[in-house]
């Protein structure tokens, strides 16, 4: 024998890993997973028919067609229906100075109480404070070209 070599074989850490598998044994493996985890085949529906269905069911069951569980209780308070105020026309524009400063002043009014309700109601998003504040401050503008005026 040789005298340099070991009697015995020394083992690496490699020689316990598994040895790969082969494409067709991995392929079969995919095969069976999906056939295992593919859903069953449903029948097909027909979307419009279901729409139809659903509209009807909105416009006829009053209160009926959402579910339950998902609503939120009702509210005891309702605030009072006030008309909406009709929109301005040619002739109920006002000729004068002052009745030019109590319509804007009337818009601005309107709108500091929209901003109010949408907080009270907690529907009051940042964009929608900064356009409405934005508009206020338009009007504010207007207000101060109209004094302005007045003075000269």
């Amino acid at each position: 024998p040789a005298p340099n070599r070991p009697r015995h074989r020394k083992f690496h850490p490699i020689d316990f890993v598994p040895r790969r598998k082969n494409q067709t044994s991995i392929q079969d493996d995919i095969q069976n997973f999906y056939r295992d985890v593919a859903p069953p085949v449903g029948k097909g529906y027909n979307r419009d028919a279901l729409k139809n269905e659903l509209q009807e069911k909105f416009q006829f069951d009053k209160g009926n067609a959402l579910p339950k569980q998902g609503m939120p209780a009702p509210s005891s308070y309702r605030k009072p229906l006030q008309p909406r105020p009709a929109k301005i026309t040619e002739e109920q524009i006002p000729h004068t100075k002052e009745g030019i400063f109590e319509l804007i002043v009337k818009e601005i009014e309107e709108r500091h109480t929209f901003l109010k309700d949408l907080q009270e109601l907690g529907q009051l998003t940042s964009d929608v404070e900064h356009r409405v504040k934005g508009e206020i401050a338009e009007r504010f503008g207007e207000l101060q070209k109209l004094k302005t005026m007045k003075t000269q």
